[in-house]
């Protein structure tokens, strides 16, 4: 009976160790993109997809020509019909009611398909240069101010909108949701 209760414990791991040895952990999930299909703007008319990049939690809402046209969360996406030509593109916080984005002119052909995405920038260039001194010292600060450019020194929670190839319109895309446009749109 000692023999057992000394073999016993042992034997129970060499169960269980071979129970794992024999059971191999199960596959990850493949995961396949979305199929993406773009829609074709009519001779007549242009579309211009808006999109919002994954890193950017706030809601914005996308005005084209001082008109509302889509809420965009983070990870969404739209597409919006416009007659060929100039119009201006600006994306507001919402609840903020200020412009958080500058004026992006757009220049639209007939029967054009473009892809513009959201993006936020998270601080100002001189709160960079501060980080940048305090982490790494001043030669990287100075690195940094003297490589500023214009896109660097928005406001915290500015946003800029900036055109894309299709391939990375295909991207954003698809890790997010469409978003219907508000109809009516100019």
């Amino acid at each position: 009976m000692r023999i057992v209760r000394q073999f016993l414990p042992m034997a129970l791991a060499i169960t269980l160790l071979g129970g794992c040895a024999s059971n191999p952990t199960p596959k990850t999930a493949q995961i396949s993109p979305k199929d993406i299909v773009w829609r074709d703007a009519s001779p007549e008319q242009s579309v211009v997809y808006l999109l919002r990049t994954p890193h950017d939690h706030s809601q914005v809402i996308a005005s084209i020509d001082g008109m509302n046209v889509a809420t965009l969360a983070v990870s969404t996406y739209t597409a919006v019909f416009l007659p060929p030509g100039k119009h201006r593109l600006v994306a507001t916080e919402a609840g903020a009611g200020d412009g958080v984005s500058p004026m992006l002119e757009l220049d639209l052909k007939p029967g054009e398909r473009r892809f513009f995405y959201l993006s936020g920038l998270l601080a100002t260039q001189s709160q960079a240069s501060r980080i940048a001194g305090a982490l790494a010292g001043p030669i990287v600060s100075t690195a940094l101010y003297l490589n500023a450019t214009g896109n660097r020194t928005a406001e915290k929670g500015s946003h800029s909108w900036t055109e894309c190839s299709e391939l990375d319109a295909r991207g954003l895309a698809s890790i997010a949701s469409f978003v219907a446009s508000v109809q009516g749109t100019p």
